[in-house]
């Protein structure tokens, strides 16, 4: 088991943050986006970069969880150590109840909530570095311990993922604190932290207070093994088709459980943020066994007879097509691959157009039958499709890039589709 030292100077921060970054790969050429809270580890990470000469932009997002009051004093106190730093603070604002919005369409925590939507910002961004530490580390491996998660996930945070890097997963919350502390900086206080009775807090005020240096080593030496193990893993190949990803049924079911593990991490990180319990996966398994649906929170889970699918949750996500908007012309869902399109007939249309997800009452006449929606993507083994649907009915049914083909109702057939013009449009995530 490899064990790493508690160092006491703080100025080594510097040393290894240096040291990850040139192991990563990254130059100075390039702009670090920070995660900025303002915190004491976002500080000191932003710190530590600008004072090795990198080009750094701190990010704060103001999730409106607290009161103007406290947001206030909190954004002037980070503008001003952005600017004693010589930076720039950017503040991206969500909505008002973006949030709890999330939360209650996920069934989710509030704090799990504004991760999402935090991460969802910081996507916008080629290279992206949060200050996750070494303290951060053990109490997620102990947490995972403690629910019975699967093995992989014992690896903890990863040091990078995609362009998420985390320079500070050697350093511990004491030597950050004294860092900032000898840079005489001042960090903020989000007052949410001190109420969330989530899981993690309850480890990390409850559990990890109680273990000495030593086990704090050894947890975070049980991530970093496993990270070396899930090193020499090769998964089963995905595909990304925008919408969802897809693998080989029979290649999935046929590798090592540690295999089968990181296949299902690697397809599903591609389209959300899920923990992946053991439980899950072996749920997971039996689905791709049986031929069966999953639809999860977080998740949706289709199978064909040669492939498992990994979807996003259910989305309502949406456009309008109002009159003076141009329709004028055959209508194309295209996922960048594929530009087999539909043909409409936009003179039939009634009033106002909507492209939109499917609803489980959806219905569209084809050949002369009124048929569910539902069913005929049942039949594609696809959880969800874009409609268009105008001021009477459904009139196309778009799940071509969802897995499954494109159908269109009868009364938007045209004679002449051949002499139309092309209308293209992009899938809404």
């Amino acid at each position: 088991m490899s064990r790493r030292p508690i160092h006491s100077d703080p100025l080594a921060i510097e040393k290894r943050v240096e040291a990850f970054l040139s192991g990563a790969g990254i130059t100075r050429k390039e702009t670090i986006v920070t995660a900025f809270s303002g915190g004491c580890d976002s500080l000191c990470l932003t710190a530590v970069l600008v004072r090795l000469g990198f080009s750094v932009q701190p990010v704060y997002v103001n999730h409106r969880l607290r009161s103007e009051q406290e947001l206030s004093a909190e954004l002037a106190l980070n503008r001003a150590n952005c600017k004693a730093l010589g930076l720039t603070l950017t503040v991206s604002q969500l909505a008002e109840g973006e949030v709890e919005r999330l939360a209650e369409e996920k069934r989710t925590s509030i704090e799990a909530a504004a991760r999402e939507l935090r991460y969802k910002v910081l996507s916008r961004y080629p290279l992206v570095a949060t200050a996750h530490n070494f303290n951060d580390q053990a109490e997620t491996v102990m947490m995972r311990l403690i629910t019975g998660s699967s093995l992989l996930s014992l690896a903890g945070i990863r040091k990078q993922r995609g362009g998420i890097i985390r320079p500070l997963l050697e350093c511990t919350r004491s030597e950050i604190a004294a860092y900032v502390d000898c840079l005489g900086l001042t960090p903020s206080h989000d007052s949410t932290n001190d109420e969330l009775f989530c899981l993690r807090n309850k480890v990390r005020t409850l559990v990890m207070p109680k273990l000495s240096a030593e086990v704090l080593r050894m947890l975070a030496g049980i991530a970093d093994n496993m990270s070396e193990a899930e090193a020499r893993i090769r998964p089963v190949p995905s595909v990304n088709h925008a919408v969802y990803v897809s693998v080989s049924r029979e290649a999935l079911l046929a590798c090592s459980s540690q295999a089968f593990q990181m296949s299902v991490f690697s397809a599903v990180s591609q389209i959300a943020d899920v923990l992946i319990s053991s439980s899950l996966l072996e749920r997971i398994r039996k689905c791709a066994s049986e031929g069966k649906s999953l639809t999860g929170r977080d998740l949706i889970i289709t199978v064909t007879e040669t492939e498992v699918r990994f979807y996003r949750p259910y989305s309502f996500a949406c456009c309008q097509f109002e009159k003076g908007n141009r329709l004028t012309a055959r209508l194309m869902l295209a996922d960048g691959r594929d530009s087999q399109a539909v043909h409409l007939d936009p003179a039939s249309l009634s009033g106002r157009a909507v492209l939109r997800f499917s609803r489980s009452s959806d219905e569209i006449c084809i050949d002369g039958r009124t048929v569910r929606v539902s069913r005929l993507l049942s039949a594609f083994k696809c959880p969800y499709a874009a409609v268009l649907e105008d001021q009477q009915a459904v009139k196309a049914v778009f799940a071509r890039s969802f897995g499954g083909r494109n159908r269109v109702c009868d009364s938007l057939r045209s004679e002449a589709w051949q002499q139309l013009e092309a209308f293209e449009l992009e899938p809404v995530l």
